[in-house]
Order: structure tokens, then sequence, then C-alpha cells
């Protein structure tokens, strides 16, 4: 029970044309890279947790600490009603649980600073884990571009590309649970990539537990199981593919067993807080809250649909092709990508446009709540981002290479200025709240300015129209404005109260944005604090002009020897490989 989408890989395209030859150097450079990003991205985290989906979560892992339960304090939106008499959470339990080593450890270093520092430890802690999620995810995006078709240093390149010019490295200092559902997903993808070429009984149960992964943060990355489940069963003529039995039944149950027991888990997890294993909270959400009964039951119809399709791809406030405008090449590498890799092109391109149409008003309402771009589709940018590897690569050849590299540089310092007033103010959040009063003014009487929402007649209304109009009227776009909020003196005033208790219970937002600001601003001396992003900064380097140097690039010539030739050649799959690389750089 195998199908054949497209003939197997010929030798000289195949990563591993040169057996006998180690991978430590490229697995060494992928570590390399994500250590470099994960010291970039301890630059530009915040220290701290907002949204009522970050204390939700944060909350679940702080009762798993300190109480043995999965219990919330607080009410909706934060908490639902449950059994017993409490609130629970209605997100995944994989980010509470993830995150539990930061926040012992956090804990743990409780005694080696001042008493008044202590209760922000823990969050402060806890904050790090999207950063950390993210940097593992752009080692995993380097190994993934490089089994796509890109040489090393374009796949080094491109892994640069995604964490900067993307709203990835956003997402990395926001508590949302997309970086997870994003390291599940590429880790499955990955796996299989390699087993498609070096079969081991091994890789389908790692894909399987990485999309287990994703299921428990987000179960809406039950979608992706279908696309993948067919890419494992692809009939590639590999010689030795093999699973725990032989033929596709092992294979099978190799990759849903991991699944399987994770629903399992995820059923008795619902039955235990909520009475029922199908229930996870967002139905409950919705009985109490007007809001998300909103976004749960957009229209059915096919201007709502085209709607959402615009609104996540096209749209001035929410498109992701705004966001991330390195995307603009996908369509041409995907051509490429087709013309030699048919099935993975199907399997990347199957996954994306199933997470779009699902999130474009059919399964919830696209916009995806006060978030930077298109959030719903943040788990699949890598996918549609690795669109671009056959370009940067031998299938591409010469002539093409050196196009896509200056179209390709313009496009990333465009992203890169999207991304920067995100970083640096608490965005969209602080943009929005700017421009919500004359809307209040106009949609609620009387109107309170201490407590709008309180006060307000419509408020699902007003809201809807101030989302409505910061996604599709260009000039209210927060790209925009977000820029323009960079430009007002108060956007640098120092907050009033930023004591470590306030910073704990009431998430004091600093700009610029970062956690050395927030402790200089409560008392740290300055000297301390930039002598720890000085040594972040030179470690990050570091390790990157490491990755460099182990890729082979021509342009590290002038900071670090040549490796050597033999595994530059298969770092760049193969001696052609290695010609055209020279050529490239």
């Amino acid at each position: 029970m195998t199908a054949v989408l497209s003939p197997p890989v010929a030798p000289e395209e195949s990563p591993d044309v040169l057996p006998g030859v180690s991978r430590t150097r490229v697995l060494i450079a992928a570590a390399l890279l994500g250590l470099g990003a994960l010291f970039l991205l301890l630059l530009v985290v915040p220290g701290a947790l907002d949204g009522s989906d970050a204390q939700s979560m944060y909350q679940v892992m702080q009762s798993i600490v300190d109480h043995g339960d999965v219990t919330v304090a607080s009410p909706p939106p934060i908490g639902v009603p449950g059994l017993y008499g409490h609130y629970y959470s209605k997100y995944g339990p994989a980010q509470s649980l993830a995150a539990i080593p930061l926040f012992v450890i956090g804990r743990a270093l409780e005694p080696l600073v001042p008493v008044r520092f202590a209760p922000e430890l823990p969050i402060m802690a806890s904050s790090l884990l999207p950063a950390v999620v993210t940097a593992l995810t752009v080692e995993l995006f380097f190994l993934t571009a490089l089994e796509l078709g890109a040489t090393a240093l374009g796949a080094l390149a491109l892994s640069g590309v995604y964490l900067l010019a993307t709203p990835a490295i956003v997402y990395a200092a926001q508590w949302f649970s997309e970086p997870l559902t994003v390291l599940g997903l590429l880790t499955a993808v990955y796996a299989l990539l390699r087993d498609r070429h070096a079969p081991s009984p091994w890789w389908p149960i790692l894909a399987g537990m990485a999309l287990a992964l994703a299921v428990c943060a987000r179960l809406d990355a039950l979608l992706f199981v279908p696309p993948l489940f067919v890419y494992l069963l692809l009939d590639t003529g590999h010689p030795n593919r093999t699973g725990l039995v032989e033929g596709w039944q092992g294979r099978a149950l190799s990759f849903l067993l991991p699944l399987g027991l994770a629903l399992v888990g995820l059923a008795s997890y619902n039955a235990d807080r909520l009475g029922s294993p199908l229930e996870s909270g967002y139905g409950r959400a919705n009985a109490v809250d007007v809001f998300a009964r909103r976004d749960a039951h957009p229209p059915h119809t096919l201007a709502s649909f085209a709607q959402g399709l615009y609104g996540l791809l096209l749209s001035p406030g929410k498109g992701l092709l705004e966001y991330a405008p390195p995307l603009l090449l996908a369509p041409f590498g995907a051509a490429l990508l087709w013309a030699r890799r048919r099935a993975e092109t199907a399997l990347l391109l199957a996954l994306f446009l199933l997470y779009l149409v699902a999130h474009a008003n059919v399964l919830i309402r696209w916009l995806g709540g006060w978030s930077w771009g298109p959030r719903f589709l943040i788990p699949v940018l890598p996918l549609a981002l690795l669109l671009l590897a056959p370009l940067l690569g031998p299938y591409a050849g010469a002539r093409a290479r050196r196009r896509t590299r200056p179209a390709l540089t313009v496009l990333a310092v465009a992203g890169l200025l999207v991304q920067i007033p995100a970083l640096l103010v608490h965005e969209p959040h602080t943009y929005i709240n700017a421009i919500r009063v004359p809307y209040f003014v106009a949609y609620c009487q009387p109107y309170h300015p201490a407590s709008p929402n309180h006060m307000c007649r419509h408020p699902v209304t007003t809201w809807t129209r101030i989302e409505d109009d910061y996604s599709f009227v260009p000039e209210d776009s927060p790209i925009i404005g977000a820029w323009r909020m960079l430009g007002r003196a108060s956007t640098w005033t120092q907050p009033p109260n930023v004591s470590p208790l306030t910073v704990a219970t009431n998430n004091i937002t600093t700009t610029p944005r970062f956690w050395w600001r927030l402790l200089s601003l409560q008392g740290v001396p300055a000297a301390a604090l930039w002598a720890v992003c000085a040594l972040l900064l030179v470690a990050a380097l570091a390790c990157l002009g490491g990755a460099l140097w182990l890729t082979g690039g021509e342009a590290a010539s002038t900071w670090f020897p040549q490796p050597h030739t033999g595994v530059r050649a298969w770092l760049t799959f193969g001696r052609h490989a290695a010609r055209d690389n020279h050529r490239y750089n």
C-alpha cells in the first residue's frame, strides 16, 4: 500500500552521494547556528509575560509545580469554569509542560538575588521558552533547507532570513504557542525528508513524536497529519526502506503510535478538567466570552472565505506577504523544486494550503486576535520560506542564483524593517490602544475612558470595526502605526511603577521592550547590564562565524581558513554542488 508521486531522486541530487563522509561538521554547524540564534534572541526578549494566552498557560505551569494540579486562578478570558469549582486553561498543555524546567531554574535562583527581585525571576526565566524553541527551529530550518537542495551557505543565509526578516523573531519574544507548534511540525518534516533518503525505523517514530508535540500545543495541528502520512508511505524505490516491521504497516504504526498516545492523553486531560474528553475548554469559553464566540463562529459564505484568504495573505495590516516580504520569491522556488522534487513540493504546499484554508474563516475567524501579522499562519511560515531553498543551490544554476541573491537581500532588509518596531514596542497592543478612543467615542454611549469595555453598549461591534480598519485600511496598518509610535515622546516615557512585584503581576511594558531595559529602570547598574549584552553579542557572532566557517563559504575566508575540501563537497551536496557553490559565492 504505497504510492508513487515522483520518481526517486537521481544520485547526483541526493545529499548522500559521498558515502563514508561524516555528518559531524554539518551537525556542528547547525548547532552553532542554533546557539548563535539563541544568543541574539536573548538580547531582545522582554523578560515578562503579557496577554491572556500567556497568563493562562503560565498559571497552569505554576499550578503543576506548586500544587500538582492544572487549575488557573483567574476567570475568563484567562480561565474557563470546569469541574470541582475551579478554572482551567483552554489551551494545550505542551507550552506549560515545556516551560517547567525554566520556571524551576528561576525559582532556584531566587536566593541569589535581592528579595525585591525574587518575584520576577520565575517569570523572566519562563519567558525565555519561545526564544529557546525558535533557536532550535532555526537549527532545524538550516538542516531542512539542505535536504531541499540549498547549498550549505545558501541554507545558512536562508536561516538568517527566517529568523530576522519574518515575524519569527517577534513571536520568539511573545508567549504564544505558535513557536512550539512550528518546532514540532518542522521536526516531523525534517525527519520524513531524512527517512526518504536514509531510511531508518527511527525517523517515522521521531516524526510521530514531533507531530504529537505540535498537537499538544495546538489541537489544529491535526490538520498536518494527512499530508505527512501520505508522504511517509510514498514509494521511493530505496532498497533499505524498512520500518518496525516489513512494509507500510510498520511505518504507519511507527508514525501514528506516538500521535495516538498523545490524543489519548489529551482526552484524559480534558475529561479530568471539564468532564468530557472532547471538551478542550473552547466550547465553555464561547459560552461566557462574546469575543471568543464571535471568533469561533465566522460566517461560512464564499465572501467570508475570500475575506479570510485576502486577510491572511495580502491585507495591508495582517497579510503574510507584508510581514514576510521574502515569500514573494516562493512561487519561483516552488516551480524549481517541483521540476526536481515533486513529492517534497507537494508536501510543503499541501501543509501550507491546508492550514491556510482552515483558518480563512472556516474553522475560526481569520484575524488571530491582537497579534503581529497573521498569527494563524506562523506554524507554516517556515514551510513556505523553505520553498526558496532550491533557488540557493545547484538546482537553480549559477545565473538564477546570481539573480536571486540581490532580490532576496532587498526583501530581507524590508522584512527586517517590518519587525523592528514590534521588538522595540509592545505591538500591536500599543498601537491599537492608541487608536481605539475615537471608535469608543463613536460606538459607546456613555463612554468612560477608564473602562470602556464595561461602559460600551456594543463592544463586539466596536472592536470588530477597529480590527477591520487596521487590517484592511493601508494607512491604519500596524506596521505603519508601530513606526509612528516610535516617533512619539510618550512611547519612551518611563512607566510610573517598575518595581519587581508590579512587573510580575501587572506586565509592565517598557520601550525598548527588552529585559535589560526593564532591569535598568529597576535600579540594576547599567555597566553590569551592558557587560551581559556585550557577552551575548560576542557569543552570537562567534557561533555564527563558526557555522559560516564550517559551511565552507568563500565569504568566510577573510576571517577563517577554509575547511577540508572533501567536507565542503559533502556539505554542498556533492561534487557538482560544490562547483556551483563556488560560482554562487
